[in-house]
Formats: C-alpha cells, sequence, structure tokens
C-alpha cells in the first residue's frame, strides 16, 4: 500500500507492521496480538508502544462496538414461518384497513408481514418490532426515526418508500412499498452477476444514495441483504433503521454535509468504512465505501474483506489495500478497478464523492456496450459460410489427395462451397430434429410444471444441493464455464478419435496406399453413419453451447481475449475438418466399373486420353494411369462403390 492512501507515512507503517502481528499470531485475539509485540519489539521501544495502543484502543474498540452492532443489529434469525411462534402478527388480522396474509422476513430487531390495502386495493409491507423488542424504548425510537427519516426523503425509483405510521395492539407498524423480487445477497448466491448489470445497479443504488446525501443522510447499513433486486431487475434500497445516528447529525442545522463526527458504531463490519470502525466518524464518504463494496461482491462474488476472525476482519479493513476485482474476475476493463479503488480508498477524504462514483460507473459502462446485434448477425454468417467453405475444401482434398485425382479433374476450388453444402446437408437436419424434439420437450416440462408443483419442487431442490459444489468450483462464471467446455470439447474429441480410429486409419492407408481399406467400403455403412451423426452432434451442440457462453461473455461486459477467442476457433475448425474429412471419399465415390488385366477396377477420372484406375483388389499402387485405347482395359458401364466386395479377409495390405 503507498503511504499516500493512508493519513501519513507513520500510520501506513504502523498498519505494515500490525500485519507482520497478525501473520506470527495463529489464532488472533487482542491478548495474543500483544504478547506476540511485547516479545518481537522488544527493542524498538516507539513501535512496540504504538502498536500496543493501536491494538489495545482503535483495534479493540472497534471489535467491542461491532461486536454489540452484530449483537443487535443483526443477530436474529428469523423464526420458522409454519412454526406460529415468534411472530407478533397473525394471518388474517386486521391492523386498522390493512389485512395481514403472511409474513415474508425477519430480522434482528423487526418482522415484515405481507398485507392488503382494504381501501386502496393493493399490497404493502409492514414492518413492526419483534416480541423481544417491543418493550424496548430505544428500539421503537429506532423505528420511528427510520418511519420520518424515509418520509421526508423525495421519492426515488431506488428506494423503497413509506407510505403510512399506525399502532395496533401497541404495536408500532410501518407501511411501507411492497416490492417483489429478492435481495442483492439471494441474487449472487445464485450466481455470478454479468458485468453490464453490475454496473447498472450500482449506478442506481449511487443515484439513491446522491438523493441520501443531498438531505444529509446516511444509510449506514448498505449491503446485499438491505437490497432487494425487483422482477423486473430494478434494485430498491431497504431498512433505513440504523440511518437514525446520520438522522439526528442531519436534523442539526450547523452540521456540515461532510461531518465527521463521532457517531455509536452500527452496521455490518465487512462493510463498514474504516473511519468508521476506527472512531465511529461519519460522512458522505462512508456510504460510498460501502457501495465500493457491494459493487466489488457482485463482480467478484467475495468480499474485499471476508475474513471470518474479527481481528484479521478490523485490521484489513483499517490497514490493507483492498484487492483489484480483475484479480478474481481476469479481463475486468482497467475502468473497473479504478472505480472500485476509489471508492475502497482508507481514507474519506481520498475516496470518490457519490456524483463521482456514479459518472465512473456511466464512463465504464460506455465502454462496455456490446457489440450492435447487426455486427453480431453478419459475423454469424460469415462463420457459417466460412465453415461451409473449409468443409468442402477438406473433404474435396481428402477425397483428391488419397485417389490422387488432382491432376486430372482439375476442380476449382469454387466448387468447394457446393461440397460443404452437401456434406452438411444431412447432419443440420438431423441437428433440427434433435431441436424440435428438445423444444417439444421443453414444452412438456413446463406443461407438468404447471399442472404439478412436485417437478419444480424436485428442481429447486437439486439445485440447492449442487449449487455449494458451483460455487467452490466457480462454475457460475463465465470464463470458467468457457475453460470447462474448452477441456469437455477437446477430451470428447480425443474419445472419438479413439472410437473411431479404423476409420482414419483406412484413409491414412488409402493416402499411403499401404494397408486396410476395408472401412470405408458400404459393407461397414452403419459405422460410418455413426461416426457422421456422432460428430454432427458434437459440433452442433459444442457449436450452440459457445454460442451461448460468447453471448454470455459478450453481455458480462468482460474481455474475452485473442487466445480464448483463437482456441474456439481452432477447436470447431478441427470438429468441422473431422466431419466433413470423410464425406466425400465415403459418401460420393460411385465410378464405372472396368476390368484391367482381369483385376475390377474403377475408372474415377479422366484427363485427354488418359484414364485414372482405382483397382483396390491389386497389391499396392492401387491408382495407376492408362490409355483411353489400351486393349487391357475393358469398360462394363455400370457404376458402383470403389471399395465394394472388400472385407478384413479380402482387403488388400501392403
Amino acid at each position: 500500500m503507498a503511504p499516500g492512501t493512508l493519513e501519513s507515512p507513520a500510520t501506513w507503517r504502523l498498519c505494515e507492521e500490525a500485519k507482520k502481528v497478525l501473520a506470527r499470531v495463529t489464532e488472533p485475539t487482542i491478548t495474543e496480538c500483544l504478547r506476540d509485540i511485547q516479545l518481537s519489539y522488544a527493542d524498538n521501544d516507539v513501535l512496540r508502544l504504538s502498536l500496543s495502543q493501536f491494538f489495545s484502543s482503535s483495534v479493540a474498540d472497534g471489535i467491542d462496538k461491532v461486536m454489540q452492532s452484530i449483537a443487535i443489529g443483526s443477530g436474529g434469525q428469523p423464526p420458522p414461518a409454519d412454526s406460529g411462534t415468534g411472530w407478533v402478527l397473525s394471518p388474517g388480522e386486521r391492523c386498522e384497513h390493512y389485512r395481514v396474509i403472511k409474513p415474508i422476513g425477519a430480522g434482528g430487531m423487526g418482522q415484515v408481514y405481507l398485507a392488503e390495502d382494504e381501501k386502496l386495493r393493493c399490497l404493502r409491507a409492514l414492518k413492526t418490532l419483534s416480541s423481544t423488542f417491543v418493550p424496548s424504548a430505544a428500539v421503537r425510537e429506532r423505528l420511528n426515526q427510520e418511519v420520518f427519516l424515509v418520509a421526508k426523503l423525495p421519492p426515488h425509483v431506488n428506494v423503497a418508500g413509506v407510505y403510512d405510521y399506525i399502532e395496533h395492539r401497541a404495536l408500532p407498524i410501518v407501511v411501507m412499498e411492497y416490492v417483489e423480487g429478492k435481495t442483492l445477497l439471494e441474487v449472487l448466491r445464485e450466481g455470478a452477476v454479468p458485468l453490464k448489470y453490475a454496473l447498472r445497479v450500482a449506478k442506481e443504488l449511487t443515484e439513491a444514495v446522491e438523493v441520501f446525501q443531498e438531505r444529509r443522510v446516511w444509510h449506514c447499513d448498505l449491503k446485499p441483504a438491505n437490497v432487494i433486486i425487483t422482477n423486473d431487475g430494478k434494485p430498491k434500497i431497504l431498512d433505513f433503521g440504523l440511518a437514525i445516528a446520520a438522522a439526528r447529525a442531519a436534523q442539526s442545522p450547523d452540521a456540515p454535509a461532510e461531518s465527521s463526527r463521532p457517531m455509536p458504531i452500527m452496521g455490518t463490519p465487512p462493510y463498514m468504512a474504516p473511519e468508521r470502525l476506527k472512531s465511529g466518524g461519519l460522512s458522505n464518504a462512508t456510504d460510498v465505501y460501502s457501495l465500493g463494496v457491494i459493487i466489488f461482491e457482485m463482480l467478484t462474488r467475495t468480499r474485499p474483506f471476508d475474513e471470518s476472525n474479527m481481528t484479521r476482519l478490523v485490521v484489513d479493513v483499517m490497514c490493507t489495500e483492498a484487492p483489484k476485482p480483475s484479480s478474481f474476475v481476469p479481463g475486468l476493463p482497467g475502468k473497473v478497478d479504478s472505480l472500485v479503488g476509489r471508492a475502497l480508498e482508507k481514507s474519506p477524504d481520498h475516496r470518490s464523492r457519490a456524483s463521482d462514483l456514479r459518472r465512473a460507473i456511466e464512463d465504464a459502462y460506455k465502454d462496455i456496450v456490446p457489440t450492435p446485434w447487426w455486427i453480431v448477425c453478419s459475423i454469424a454468417l460469415a462463420a457459417t459460410f466460412i465453415s461451409v467453405v473449409l468443409a468442402g475444401g477438406i473433404t474435396t482434398l481428402v477425397y483428391s489427395g488419397s485417389l490422387f485425382t488432382s491432376g486430372f479433374d482439375g476442380e476449382s476450388p469454387l466448387r468447394w462451397p457446393y461440397w460443404g453444402v452437401r456434406s452438411m446437408i444431412a447432419p443440420v437436419a438431423g441437428f433440427a430434429v434433435v431441436l424440435a424434439g428438445c423444444s417439444v420437450l421443453t414444452a412438456t416440462c413446463r406443461l407438468i410444471n404447471g399442472i404439478s408443483a412436485a417437478p419444480r419442487t424436485w428442481v429447486q431442490s437439486l439445485h440447492q444441493r449442487v449449487r455449494p459444489l458451483i460455487r467452490r468450483t466457480r462454475l457460475d462464471h463465465v470464463s470458467t464455464q468457457m475453460e470447462w467446455l474448452f477441456a469437455l470439447h477437446m477430451t470428447t474429441l480425443v474419445v472419438l478419435m479413439w472410437r473411431f480410429w479404423d476409420l482414419f486409419d483406412a484413409l491414412g492407408n488409402l493416402t499411403l496406399s499401404a494397408g486396410p481399406i476395408w472401412v470405408l467400403g458400404p459393407q461397414n455403412l452403419d459405422a460410418l453413419r455413426t461416426y457422421r451423426k456422432v460428430f454432427s452432434l458434437v459440433l452442433f451442440t459444442s457449436a450452440s453451447v459457445w454460442a451461448w457462453l460468447l453471448i454470455r461473455h459478450r453481455d458480462s461486459g468482460v474481455a474475452i481475449g485473442w487466445a480464448a477467442a483463437a482456441r474456439v476457433l481452432i477447436l470447431m475448425a478441427v470438429t468441422t475438418a473431422l466431419l466433413a474429412a470423410p464425406y466425400r471419399i465415403v459418401y460420393q465415390n460411385d465410378a464405372e466399373r472396368v476390368t484391367y488385366k482381369g483385376q475390377k477396377c474403377f475408372l474415377i477420372a479422366e484427363r485427354g486420353d488418359d484414364r485414372l484406375l482405382f483397382c483396390p483388389s491389386q497389391p499396392p499402387p492401387w491408382t495407376r494411369v492408362v490409355k483411353l485405347n489400351d486393349p487391357d482395359v475393358q469398360r462394363e458401364y455400370t457404376f458402383g462403390n470403389i471399395f465394394e466386395n472388400l472385407g478384413p479377409s479380402n482387403s488388400p495390405s501392403n
């Protein structure tokens, strides 16, 4: 860490030494750290005293206050919804003109219920206190403060609104906007968030924070659990219960917009700014730091400082430079690293303002606007044409190279697209049938899900079991999925080449005019058809999955890189070549039967007075050039497969 990122070079050095202390201590507690300091810095009184004071005051005080915050603000767990115990309101109960439908959430101090507004005929969320905290005047005051705080904020699309405040059975109840969706925390648990969407959410959250700061209000507990993503993808900030201290500061007409006055520490430790842990100081930069942690977590699905040990966590937040998101997700743009780094600066004076962070997000977002669809479609059409030409060229070169016809027929490369189209007609038709079958299966599954919830429940249960493995292997990241698909594609090709090695061996024998070639004959047609079907399935399935992944990569905004793109192109070219290579040799090999010196042969090419014969039943070489008027050549004027009548017993060999 550069000294400029902290208050002074002395503070920077103190932090570096504090990290060394933590590295030496196996189970870091304040007592263990102080013991290590006394032993390790016995000869350096100044450093020993500074470190002792740092751990015994700043770190210890921060830990004590954080633990109190956890115990008060987020230590509770929601009781089971079906147990009937712990909930202070019951389904069907009426609170003035609001009818309770069901409980939908609970936290350390509060409970939230879904209710119907019987006057306006709409759904509302009712927030009240848990039974444990109903007698607490301080907690009731905090809930009241939340109501007045949110009510005075101007309406904002990214902030859940407050509509009413009532009392029912001595319970204070806040009537809030009911927001359908999932918390950002739940979204992150389900998988990686594309870069474009992460920046869009970050921009909207930053705009909401700007509105708070215009009214000199600080949320103090911004985190994914307090952001709900609506069904149409919009983020909304919830839970202003911990914004009380900031509100009280703002109520003072003399309080500056950028106050650093000490406030009681409340919040969630990994999302709390260093100055909050040090002194409880509040400023506009406090919420910006929390936004930086949220953005980091959306991009990487981990927090910049995620230590379970509280001592390490507090020291890391105070002293350790936040890692770059690109160190977790390679390929992220430099502008994204930069805006996150500025939001996570240790010193609030060096940290971005909310308006600066919003502009930086907008600037980064502009740079990852995806390629227009017309360009994508043009590239797809070009790739299709190149694939057809490649397939036609490969199958033609294999045919002419194996039978040595290139000097006779003089076939132009302009014919390659023709042979490419012919070689791909059957695979494309087969793949279309498979797609139609998949569509029917998908429609059937949706119909069954609509009739019965059992299959959907089973799938959700399976997903819950598999999700931890997916997270551990990072399979929810597009870059990891591409690596796994590349390995799977390569492995599949190797296995298939081993399975059909006799076909490749026969093609090599034909080119070298040595070894058995009966595998290429019609008597082995079933195996040849299997080869074509299997490679067709591999080609089109892999092409579909690669296209889907590349589109996801494009939408995520993470740079694909030339190396990754080249690997995909080479792999698809190899798969296309393996599918198309045997086509003309196996399926377009009919030729006129002739007899040459008593041997069965085939007339496979002509050039002026010269004729090229293929005689597989005679010793190699199997091709030979004869003259049109050669008396040893007797034409039969019938056509057949040039590999007919060959078998393992009578196949030529060297």
